[in-house]
């Protein structure tokens, strides 16, 4: 038996982008509904059995994408990367 932690993460990308970076060994499932913008993951399947880690995104894009990606990988859209100042 394979045990997990599962992390949900339910956003909405209305008129902009959303960019979820997830550390290596990490397995991401991702869905949502989608209206002139992308969902889409390039994070590689993982392939190790025992205990994992997973990150389900469910998403919306609303002429916006919806990205998960690793750290150190190029932004598929090419966008530009903003970060969030406290």
């Amino acid at each position: 038996m394979q045990e997990q932690t599962r992390i949900t993460v339910d956003l909405d990308a209305l008129l902009r982008d959303v960019e979820i970076i997830v550390p290596d060994g990490v397995e991401v499932e991702i869905s949502g509904v989608r209206v002139r913008g992308d969902i889409e993951s390039t994070v590689p399947p993982v392939t190790w059995g025992g205990w994992r880690f997973v990150v389900k995104v469910e998403g919306h894009a609303v002429l916006g994408d919806v990205e998960v990606r690793r750290p150190g990988q190029k932004a598929v859209h090419g966008r530009e990367r903003r970060q969030l100042k406290a």
